[in-house]
């Protein structure tokens, strides 16, 4: 009867092992869930930034796509002919 007791004491501890084993794992998993919850929250605030920061620069380029380049460089010679004028005369005076 003692050697009976002896082999289900053994294998009740085999048993409280194998189940500390699988509590650990799950905890270790529950961890690494939790983490990666982490990480994920962190790409959708990152890809959240990346959309805003995608709208600000095409409107950037579409608003220099707009700007046309050679009328303007035109509009300051225009503006600035006389003032360049008034520069020489005076030079030379």
């Amino acid at each position: 009867m003692e050697e009976e007791i002896h082999k289900q004491l053994a294998e009740l501890q085999n048993q409280l092992y194998k189940l500390k084993s699988a509590v650990e794992y799950i905890d270790q998993a529950k961890t690494v869930i939790e983490s990666s919850d982490k990480l994920v929250k962190s790409f959708s605030e990152i890809h959240v930034e990346y959309d805003s920061l995608k709208k600000v620069t095409q409107t950037l380029i579409d608003n220099i796509d707009n700007v046309d380049f050679p009328k303007r460089q035109i509009l300051y010679v225009i503006r600035l002919r006389p003032l360049i004028s008034v520069s020489v005369i005076s030079k030379q005076g």
